[in-house]
Order: structure tokens, then C-alpha cells, then sequence
């Protein structure tokens, strides 16, 4: 009685690990490919907010060409600005990104003009 593989027999196995690590190598390029994009849409969404922030702690209006020429970049940007106090703006940025939709907020202490 013979014991062991025969050469096809490994040569067969390694062909089939080899199939189905490509298969893996390849599913994993797209997610961090998705992943790099949302990270992109949420710093370009931390920007616009950034930009309002900033208008509102100067007691500047904000640059409506800018905040347009931001908002643009950021797919299905809503902003929102909302007085939480005596002297605290809100502001929201609603977004999609590749994993759905996502919110972020910030507030500030200053009134904006």
C-alpha cells in the first residue's frame, strides 16, 4: 500500500490555494479602494465645516463662493447651522459616502453674522 501524494495531486492543491487567494487579494483592493474614498468625502466634509467654524469664531460672514465651491466636492452635502445657546452655533453636514449616508457636527462658541 502506497502512502503520500502523488505530484498532480499537490500540484492540483497548490493550483486551487492559488485561485482562491487571488480571489481574496483581489475582494481586498476594492474595500480599501472604498475605504480610501470615504475617508477623502469625510476630510473634504470636515473642511466645509472647518470653513463655517472659522467664519463664525472671526464674527465674519462666511465666503458664499468658497462654501459653494466646498460643498460641491462633498456628494449630497447639507449644511445646517442652528443657535444652541446664548453664544454656540451647531453646525451639521449631512453626506453620502460608498458606505451610506453619514452626519457630522460641530459647535462653536460665537454668533454667526
Amino acid at each position: 500500500m502506497r502512502r503520500g501524494f502523488t505530484l498532480i495531486e499537490l500540484m492540483i492543491v497548490v493550483a486551487i490555494l492559488g485561485i482562491a487567494t487571488t480571489g481574496a487579494v483581489g475582494m481586498q483592493n476594492a474595500e480599501t479602494a472604498k475605504r480610501a474614498s470615504q475617508l477623502s468625502v469625510q476630510e473634504r466634509a470636515l473642511q466645509c465645516l472647518e470653513h463655517e467654524a472659522s467664519a463664525i469664531t472671526r464674527g465674519v460672514a462666511a465666503d458664499a463662493v468658497e462654501r459653494a465651491a466646498l460643498l460641491k466636492e462633498v456628494p449630497g452635502a447639507a449644511l445646517e447651522s442652528k443657535a444652541v445657546g446664548a453664544d454656540a452655533t451647531a453646525l451639521t453636514l449631512r453626506f453620502r459616502t460608498v458606505y451610506g449616508p453619514q452626519e457630522r457636527t460641530l459647535v462653536v462658541f460665537g454668533r454667526p453674522r
